[in-house]
């Protein structure tokens, strides 16, 4: 098969003349790393944030942050918008419900990246494990009342502190949400009755700097799939 190289990256299809000078200017050493590249409602990219998509690099949380900016402006967009991508920053303060609460109305999350319960099928929430300098994803199936933890490093996992974020993150939901789950009990369920599963099939990584973009094809891969 053959290899294109392009900036920093190695392809395996060609790439557009145009693709190739955007490509070559935002990965350019020479030029000034805090210019800023990507704006989105959100968030802003600099070119050294951008710098960390570059092979065999740590992805930067805030590249991240900004790819759930990006796909929830697309979605909100949407008449029939039946997901949620929320930021990293989300499940970092929902640890404490009333830290979330106030977090939450000052950042204007359910704005932004979150539409009725009552609509929503998946909501993604991206978690950082501090100590493993990890990224990884939970995935809330909410027609179905089931969380599911995908992690590209499974073996490393802490269950009993994976699970005490999950459980902190549950409760910050039903308070968000108290009055929806009270309007709607017949339709909704409270997030901490959630069937929480770890599926075998999630694909692992094989080195130490992916957990960002092996999380963000998760999120590809859950959102297609009607699972």
């Amino acid at each position: 098969m053959s290899k294109y190289l392009v900036g920093p990256f190695t392809v395996s299809k060609p790439t557009s003349p145009e693709d190739i000078k955007l490509i070559q200017y935002v990965f350019d050493s020479s030029l000034i790393e805090s210019e800023t590249i990507v704006h989105c409602k959100n968030y802003h990219l600099s070119r050294r944030e951008l710098y960390s998509l570059r092979p065999q690099t740590w992805l930067d949380d805030n590249v991240l942050s900004t790819i759930s900016d990006a796909i929830s402006l697309v979605q909100r967009k949407m008449e029939d918008s039946l997901n949620w991508y929320l930021p990293i920053v989300f499940a970092e303060n929902a640890d404490d419900s009333s830290k979330c609460i106030s977090f939450t109305k000052k950042h204007r999350i359910k704005e932004n990246y979150m539409s009725n319960l009552l609509c929503c099928e998946k909501a993604f929430v991206p978690v950082f494990d501090n100590e493993r300098r990890h990224f990884f994803l939970f995935v809330l199936q909410l027609k179905k009342q089931v969380v599911e933890i995908w992690d590209s490093l499974a073996a490393s996992c802490q269950s009993d502190w994976v699970d005490g974020r999950l459980h902190n993150l549950l409760v910050s939901l039903d308070t968000l949400f108290q009055d929806d789950i009270d309007q709607y009990y017949q339709k909704v369920s409270s997030f901490t009755d959630f069937r929480v599963e770890r599926p075998s099939n999630v694909p692992q990584q094989q080195n130490g700097h992916d957990c960002g973009v092996c999380y963000q094809v998760y999120a590809s891969t859950r959102r297609s799939d009607k699972s």
